[in-house]
């Protein structure tokens, strides 16, 4: 079966319906955004005799069927008459059964925001957008809408709406993972998200379903106690409501469950319930009832679209969890079903044939119009409650009004003294302003004064100018000569202490070679005494043959010729020493005398210079002080 696609209306289509058309165009503008339109298949139902959904719904195109129940004929309404300016039953509970013919375009308008807006429009007083169905609390209106909750009691209601959790998610987020385990129930506030399924390890993921705004998922797991059978993934960026299992089990899945015996399940089935049995198909195929039909868990949210909404269902598996999670599913879908209590394991049902053909009975009929009966009461009951909250929203849209009749008064006073007060500002500017422009003209005046002095003085700092540069150069040039004979002084103070450290260096070297000639002389004389005492000890042994006097005075004669010779040599050898001091000293007082001189004429040259230098700074300082004078005063 097609699904159904949601579109917006535009206003020109809402001007040619009744009782719209009275409204003003951002009235108009206001419904068609919070209004919406469902292209639905041929078969489809529209809405059920005896149901209360506070909704207008348009015909926009293809044809629809209204029967009433006993009644052997209908009533068929086309796009094309008159009767589609109207919309289709009206009243409320549904006095007929809203089935299309054809392929169909209907418009849904909640009745309670036209009311507001009727009535706002009528009597001018402010909108209360509180009452409305926006686009963020869509999703509990349609969430809320099945008729499953009306088994909910108020304050199971109440407190799950305080225990939800807004939870932003992005496109492509994966939510559920399958075989994960995860501790929560989910309901799509906005967005997308799609439900896959991998049927092994290896295999590609299959989508099973799309789920919208208002959808819920993530029952089964909390249900069975199981890991997660599918992945849930973001189609789009949206928000996601989150119910701890926990909470969802204490306040929602309990309520909504009901367990029966062996004993109800073959009354039922004899009724003309249908026996489902939600385990996978090898364990159906196993082992199970005669009569019931195998929808799998993981795929009944697929099948759920053709299931009859007018026959009961008996819900089987093993163990009665994923019976559980099935019936949840399906109650909230609007069927009536049951769950066998502890499940096929504890059970011995036998059924005779199927139990598909077996017609609904006058007894189930009469038991459906009695729930119906309940539904319609706390539908009243809910609806009296939002009249009365709808009067008291009025009675606190009166008092603002009145308030903002007392603001636009008081605006209006404010106004005229800021107008007084603007006009007072523009005299005290005006004057301001004539104060100013003569004094402006004033300093004008002077300023034109100023420019011209400025440029008598500007002619005169520029003569002085030139004067003061032709000065620096001549400095400049008496400056790089003075630096020239420095450098020339400097070459004369380096020759000098090269000359005299060169005659350092001749000193030094006679010096030397005289003490290398006394050290020769020495060693000549050392030598001859050691030859003639030699000749001596020669001479004294062969004179000891001769006669001991002539030996005696022979050695006598001999030791006195050795000793002056030996006198002789030693007279020499000092003669030679002192000749050498002194010819070194002499030596030495030339180069000392030559290096006073040197000293004595850089010392007067570097003093004659540094008065050179002192006076040219002077006078340079001197020019330079006289040149910033002028400046300042220029």
């Amino acid at each position: 079966m097609a699904a159904a696609r949601s579109r917006k209306i535009d206003i020109k289509t809402l001007r040619s319906l009744e009782p719209i058309s009275e409204l003003s165009p951002d009235k108009l503008a206001e419904l068609a955004d919070k209004s919406r339109v469902e292209t639905l298949p041929a078969g489809r139902v529209v809405f059920r005799q005896g149901e209360r959904d506070n909704q207008l719904i348009y015909l926009l195109s293809g044809s629809v069927e209204l029967t009433t129940t006993g009644s052997p004929s209908g009533k068929l309404v086309k796009a094309r008459s008159t009767a589609v300016r109207q919309p289709l039953a009206p009243d409320q509970p549904r006095p007929s059964n809203a089935k299309t013919r054809t392929e169909s375009r209907l418009l849904y308008i909640d009745s309670d925001l036209l009311e507001i807006l009727s009535d706002s429009e009528n009597s001018g007083l402010i909108e209360v957008e509180e009452l409305s169905v926006d686009d963020e609390s869509a999703w509990m209106v349609r969430f809320l809408q099945s008729r499953a909750f009306l088994k909910l009691p108020t304050e199971n209601i109440q407190t799950l709406l305080m225990k939800l959790e807004e939870v932003p998610v992005k496109k492509n987020d994966v939510i559920i993972r399958q075989g994960d385990i995860n501790d929560f129930y989910y309901i799509v506030q906005k967005g997308r998200c799609a439900v896959s399924r991998r049927p092994a390890p290896n295999a590609q993921d299959i989508q099973l379903a799309i789920l919208k705004i208002g959808d819920g998922f993530g029952e089964e797991a909390l249900i069975t106690g199981g890991t997660r059978s599918a992945t849930i993934t973001m189609l789009e960026d949206g928000v996601l409501m989150r119910l701890p299992k926990k909470d969802f089990m204490q306040y929602l899945a309990e309520p909504l469950i009901t367990y029966i015996d062996d004993k109800l399940v073959l009354e039922k089935a004899a009724r003309g319930s249908l026996l489902i049995d939600v385990r996978r198909h090898d364990e159906f195929m196993a082992n199970h009832v005669e009569g019931s039909i195998n929808i799998p868990l993981t795929i009944l949210r697929v099948k759920v679209e053709g299931l009859n909404k007018e026959r009961e269902y008996v819900l089987l598996c093993d163990d009665g969890h994923r019976s559980a999670a099935a019936a949840f599913l399906l109650t909230q879908h609007g069927l009536d079903c049951f769950v066998l209590r502890g499940g096929l394991n504890k059970s011995k049902l036998e059924l005779p044939s199927s139990n598909l053909s077996v017609p609904v009975s006058s007894p189930e009929q009469d038991r459906k119009t009695a729930v119906a009966r309940k539904a319609q009461q706390a539908a009243e009951a809910k609806a009296e409650k939002i009249r009365k909250e709808t009067r008291t929203a009025k009675q606190e849209a009166a008092r603002l009004a009145k308030q903002a009749a007392e603001l636009e008064s008081a605006k209006r006073k404010a106004d005229a003294e800021i107008k007084r007060l603007q006009q007072e500002e523009v005299a005290k500017r005006e004057a301001a302003l004539t104060a100013t422009r003569q004094r402006l003209q004033e300093e004008s005046r002077r300023a034109k004064q100023a420019e011209e002095n400025a440029a008598k003085l500007k002619l005169e700092a520029k003569a002085a100018k030139r004067k003061v540069e032709q000065e620096l150069q001549r400095l400049q040039a008496e400056s790089e000569a003075n630096v020239k004979r420095q450098r020339d002084l400097d070459s004369a103070l380096q020759h000098a202490r090269s000359a005299a450290a060169e005659a350092a260096k001749q000193a030094e070297q006679a010096r030397q070679q005289a003490e290398r000639e006394a050290r020769k002389i020495r060693d000549q004389a050392r030598q001859e005494a050691e030859r003639l005492r030699k000749e001596m000890e020669e001479t004294r042994l062969r004179m000891e043959q001769e006669a001991r006097q002539k030996q005696q005075r022979q050695v006598r004669e001999h030791q006195a010729r050795l000793e002056a010779a030996h006198q002789q040599a030693l007279d020499e050898a000092e003669k030679i020493r002192r000749t050498a001091r002194e010819e070194a000293r002499k030596i030495r007082r030339q180069v000392e005398s030559t290096r006073k001189q040197v000293e004595a004429q850089a010392a007067q040259l570097a003093a004659r210079e540094q008065q050179q230098q002192q006076q040219l700074l002077e006078e340079a300082q001197r020019k330079a002080e006289e040149l910033a004078r002028l400046k300042t005063e220029e």
